[in-house]
């Protein structure tokens, strides 16, 4: 009878043993997750900028559909989501929105920012901090801000991810794309969906 017990707790507590360590140090807003494999010793670090900290020209990323009515859409494309729906919402079929290089994806009653460039006076901020993101900031600048950043070279500059929105969910990426002069062009939020 011991030795169920013991298999019992022995799995239990094999089963519980997550895939990501949290380190709760928090830095503005930016936290840092520790990633352990499973088939490696080595740890992966990521750098967390959860969307809740961050504001695109001072609104939140998450806003009702009629605010966009009331901007100037430029233009409006329908489209399916093929790997699933972060948003919960009911049915299939979604729009998006695009307003002065910013695209919103919506449900005709909420629109969520998932991408936009970095034209004019386009800017991410940092809520709990004074660190703003506009088209003069430069890669040099993201290596301060995030030490365990990833930089992908590509045709038109730099992609740079590594820093997830979702810490239950790490895969759920930030993607910011750099010109070859290294200044910040765009972001769009990548979805762990399929």
């Amino acid at each position: 009878m011991k030795l169920i017990i013991y298999l019992i707790i022995y799995l239990f507590i094999g089963c519980k043993n997550p895939n990501y360590k949290f380190n709760n140090s928090t830095d503005e807003g930016i936290y840092k997750i520790d990633t352990i494999t499973k088939n490696s010793e080595k740890v992966q670090l990521f750098d967390t900028l959860l969307i809740k900290k961050v504001r695109f020209n001072k609104k939140p990323f998450k806003l009702k559909h009629l605010y966009l009515q009331e901007k100037k859409i430029d233009s409006v494309v329908e489209t399916l989501w093929e790997c699933g729906n972060p948003f919960q919402w009911k049915g299939e079929v979604f729009d998006y929105n695009y307003v002065k290089g910013a695209r919103y994806v919506t449900n005709q009653n909420d629109a969520f920012l998932d991408h936009a460039k970095f034209i004019g006076d386009n800017n991410l901020t940092f809520i709990d901090s004074q660190i703003i993101i506009n088209k003069e900031t430069t890669l040099k600048d993201f290596r301060v801000i995030f030490k365990n950043l990833k930089i992908l070279e590509i045709e038109e500059g730099f992609a740079v991810y590594n820093i997830t929105f979702n810490p239950s969910q790490p895969e759920d990426n930030w993607h910011f794309y750099f010109n070859k002069e290294g200044y910040i062009i765009s972001f769009y939020l990548d979805w762990w969906l399929c």
